[in-house]
């Protein structure tokens, strides 16, 4: 299971570190940063979004095409006004798969109504071993950092 979400952070953070959920007791490991920025909060000065995937969670991605097309419409696209128009690169989460835009085909704006036609991949999610190994390696890196 994938899931896209933000964390607040300060000193070091990569992929393969893990984030505990309180909510339902699973551990999810970062597989992919999307972004990140200086946050707002008082006492974590980093702001982070990435795609996480919980630990000894069956992934149903193989009953998806690894590539895709798909058309995205947009209404009033003649008036000025902020869309949330698809972009190369966006990362979308959807039934706890990942995808990837990796191609903008066409965009069409005729009588208000917008279609963008575009491509993309799944983020292929990791394995139990690739999973289980980032996270001993992060548990020994934790137990170095509370050492010095």
């Amino acid at each position: 299971m994938q899931d896209i979400i933000t964390i607040y952070f300060r000193g070091n953070i990569k992929i393969g570190s893990f984030v505990d959920d309180r909510n339902d007791g699973g551990v999810w490991v970062i597989t992919d940063i999307l972004s990140i920025k200086k946050s707002n909060h008082e006492r974590l000065p980093m702001e982070m979004r990435a795609v996480v995937q919980k630990m000894n969670t069956p992934s149903d991605f193989d009953e998806y095409d690894p590539e895709s097309r798909f058309e995205d419409y947009f209404e009033d696209c003649d008036e000025i006004k902020d869309h949330d128009f698809t972009y190369m690169g966006e990362i979308e989460e959807e039934d706890a798969v990942s995808t990837c835009v990796t191609n903008l085909i066409s965009i069409s704006c005729e009588k208000g109504l917008m279609l963008i036609e575009g491509e993309s991949k799944i983020l292929v999610p990791w394995s139990d071993r690739e999973m289980e190994e980032a996270v001993k390696e992060e548990k020994i890196r934790r137990r170095k950092l509370n050492v010095i």
